[in-house]
């Protein structure tokens, strides 16, 4: 999905660490802040995100499984396990900026 997106935008595909570390960090951190900020609830903003890196782990298994890289489950379990640190840290992002004094007085945040 996140794969694609770049594909599309840029013309050209990213090296994994740029993708996973930067433009997913960056492109997942607001929209989880836009969550926050909309919703009020930081863990709709992480359930969210969490669920878009399990369905982008599923997208890109299900792809390399049909490329004749292995079976689904095993590219599907072996995405989770590469997106775990991004997925971390753009949770990391999104509670740590949420929870500036600013954005807490400016949005009305609990």
């Amino acid at each position: 999905m996140f794969r694609d997106l770049v594909f599309y935008t840029l013309g050209t595909e990213l090296d994994t660490f740029f993708q996973y570390f930067i433009f997913e960090l960056i492109l997942l951190t607001l929209v989880g802040l836009a969550i926050v900020l909309i919703t009020k609830k930081l863990w709709m903003a992480i359930a969210i995100i969490v669920a878009l890196n399990l369905v982008d782990a599923a997208i890109v298994g299900n792809f390399n499984a049909t490329q004749g890289q292995g079976t689904l489950i095993g590219q599907f379990f072996l995405m989770i396990v590469a997106k775990f640190f991004p997925t971390f840290y753009e949770v990391l992002l999104v509670v740590l900026i949420s929870r500036i004094p600013f954005l807490r007085r400016k949005f009305k945040l609990a």
